[in-house]
């Protein structure tokens, strides 16, 4: 996991920091733009038909909130992130919109789940990928929690393209380097795109990955 990619090591950071990861976290959610992304793709997976989902890596529970304000969704959410104190968080804001009795949060590694197999009927990971060392582990544990003939959907950014205008080359391409490392684990796991092992993915940010064990 890289040192500087906070979001990446959420469970070592003291309380200071993570109080100005959740600030950034929800003021990202309310943006028109981030939340339009996210109403976009729950459509593309048709979630309100979904029972159970999964929200992994879910941070202060924007993505699990946002499921859960769905008039058409009447499913529960479970949410997990590495950090008990921001799963503590989203579990606080979810209760102050009256969501408590439809949702729960805990702490836990996306990489290796303690979840049974075969337990959700839908599983969204929203801005985590790009944020763990081993994003392939965490598609491969996506896999074996939903359901068969389940749905997973992944949504990141392809940080590998991210540049900065400067009048020399060498400097900006030094800059970029060193904007992205600061900020992201994983930068190019959408554009090398490892989901494909799993059925079919959508191109660009979104993938949407059907279980294999329907077929």
């Amino acid at each position: 996991m890289s040192p500087a990619d906070p979001y990446g090591r959420t469970d070592k950071l003291d309380d200071a920091l993570l109080d100005a990861v959740v600030t950034r976290l929800e003021a990202r959610g309310k943006h028109p733009l981030f939340a339009g992304m996210l109403t976009e793709y729950l459509d593309v997976m048709q979630i309100d038909r979904a029972r159970s989902v999964l929200d992994m890596g879910c941070g202060t529970g924007v993505a699990s909130r946002a499921l859960l304000r769905r008039a058409a969704f009447t499913g529960s959410v479970t949410g997990i992130d590495l950090s008990p104190y921001l799963a503590q968080v989203a579990d606080r804001l979810a209760r102050e919109e009256g969501f408590g009795g439809r949702v729960a949060f805990r702490a836990g590694d996306t990489r290796s789940l303690d979840l049974p197999s075969n337990g959700f009927d839908a599983v969204v990971a929203h801005t985590l990928v790009s944020h763990v060392d081993d994003p392939f582990a965490v598609i491969k544990e996506a896999a074996r929690v939903v359901r068969p003939g389940g749905l997973v959907g992944i949504f990141d950014g392809d940080y590998a393209s991210v540049t900065f205008d400067h009048p020399d080359a060498a400097e900006a391409k030094a800059a970029d380097e060193a904007i992205i490392n600061a900020m992201i684990t994983s930068p190019r796991v959408m554009s090398d795109a490892p989901l494909a092992a799993f059925g079919r993915a959508r191109p660009g940010r979104v993938a949407l990955i059907r279980s294999r064990r329907d077929r």
